[in-house]
């Protein structure tokens, strides 16, 4: 009996721990796809496309707004390049520069506030897409 007691202690705070883990992951992811969307106002999705949350990185101060988002999506480099080149123009991008080599290809986008990098990579029958965007602004020295 005395060794049980110390189990089910050590169970049940396990399972109080997990439980809570979940929660705060769920929530954590929550707030992430919210702030990505928020990024995303004047940038198009690819359609079918889901985010890597582990590979996307936010960050916001003041009116300095940056981010790197990652997705996956099933189709093949050519239709996500045309859909890339076609919505960013109608959201009122401007095609800076381009280039396709093999199982890349890279964009560069410009407005009057932000840059934008879309880089796409086919793999197989997938594509991963990369998205860097930020507000345009001068960079302070570095004390």
């Amino acid at each position: 009996m005395r060794r049980l007691v110390p189990v089910m202690v050590l169970v049940a705070l396990l399972a109080t721990g997990c439980s809570k883990g979940t929660t705060g992951i769920v929530k954590k992811n929550e707030k992430k796809v919210v702030r990505i969307q928020k990024v995303l106002t004047n940038i198009p999705v690819f359609p079918g496309a889901r985010f890597d949350l582990d590979n996307t990185f936010i960050y916001e101060s003041g009116n300095i707004r940056a981010a790197v988002i990652t997705m996956f999506a099933p189709g093949t480099l050519k239709d996500a390049v045309d859909f890339y080149k076609r919505k960013m123009a109608e959201e009122g991008w401007e095609l800076v520069s381009s280039f396709v080599y093999q199982n890349r290809a890279s964009m560069f986008f410009d407005s009057a506030d932000t840059s934008c990098n879309v880089e796409i990579e086919q793999k197989g029958g997938e594509i991963s897409i990369v998205v860097r965007t930020g507000t345009k602004s001068v960079l302070q020295d570095v004390k």
